[in-house]
């Protein structure tokens, strides 16, 4: 059963690498620029404060912030039947370090917890915990993008009825050339895992890569065809393993000035390794900015 979910959020994001100030994805109400973490040190540590002392230095990498959103959830379950509706409130406290975005040996490293409560079903609070690790290095023609992940969540599944708890793991590899002045090669390597807590569910893990290539229309519009390839497994003797082929075109529209619009459009034919399961092709679509 689809939830019916409504949310009011509240976000602010600080940093002191550039004048320019950084904010959430979700919208920042309140965000401090360099001068501003400077005038609160200068008020607070009077003129023996300089950029040259070891906080000055660790607040060139170090980026923080607070994200509160109200929601009203009408299935906090996803159940059939039995629906239960409750208000939660979801706290996240982004932590982040990293060098500036524009040198050729970028690095990074963001925690993130989310702290939810529940109003009505208090034995639901909890908190998850989100890691990630990047490192992306920028050649003349080539760059490579390198990045892990590691999350441990708790909550509702569309696939089983009430809280489950799992441990997810990613890793990803990008590479990028340029061939000529209007067209580049991209590739893309995935791996996900996620970990069960309770014994009914099985483990799962997915293999990912996409190779694309990429001509420039116009200024703002890239299209070119691609080809991706999936291999899946199940832990437990009744979950098949699965393989999968796909094709199709990628655009991309450059929207705004740090703001890139990128669809796939294509089909699919995925074969499962078990008795009684038919093979399916299917259209496959992805959509991002």
């Amino acid at each position: 059963t689809p939830a019916l979910v409504t949310s009011l959020g509240l976000a602010g994001f600080a940093q002191a690498q550039t004048p320019r100030a950084s904010q959430d994805l979700t919208g920042a109400y309140g965000a401090f620029s360099e001068a501003a973490l400077q005038s609160a040190a200068f008020d607070a540590f009077g003129e023996g404060f300089r950029d040259e002392t070891p906080l000055g230095q660790a607040l060139d990498y170090f980026k923080f912030g607070v994200n509160v959103k109200a929601e009203y959830n009408d299935n906090i379950f996803l159940t059939n039947a039995g629906e239960i509706d409750d208000v939660i409130i979801r706290v996240s406290v982004p932590l982040e370090l990293s060098n500036s975005p524009d040198a050729e040996n970028q690095w990074s490293l963001k925690y993130v917890p989310n702290f939810n409560f529940y109003a009505d079903n208090s034995d639901q609070d909890g908190v998850d915990h989100f890691v990630n690790a990047g490192y992306k290095r920028i050649f003349q023609k080539t760059s490579v993008d390198f990045g892990v992940g590691y999350a441990k969540t708790q909550g509702a599944d569309r696939f089983a009825s009430g809280s489950i708890e799992k441990t997810g793991l990613t890793t990803n590899l990008g590479l990028s050339h340029q061939l000529t002045g209007k067209s580049k090669l991209d590739l893309d390597l995935t791996a996900l895992s996620d970990e069960f807590v309770s014994n009914s569910l099985s483990d799962r893990e997915r293999y990912n890569a996409r190779l694309n290539w990429q001509y420039q229309v116009t200024g703002k519009i890239s299209v070119g065809p691609y080809i991706a390839y999936e291999h899946a497994t199940t832990d437990g003797s009744f979950n098949p393993t699965q393989d999968a082929i796909s094709f199709g075109a990628r655009g991309n529209y450059q929207a705004l000035q740090k703001t890139t619009l990128i669809g796939y459009l294509g089909a699919e034919y995925r074969k499962f390794d078990g008795d009684g399961l038919e093979d399916k092709t299917s259209p496959t679509f992805e959509f991002g900015a």
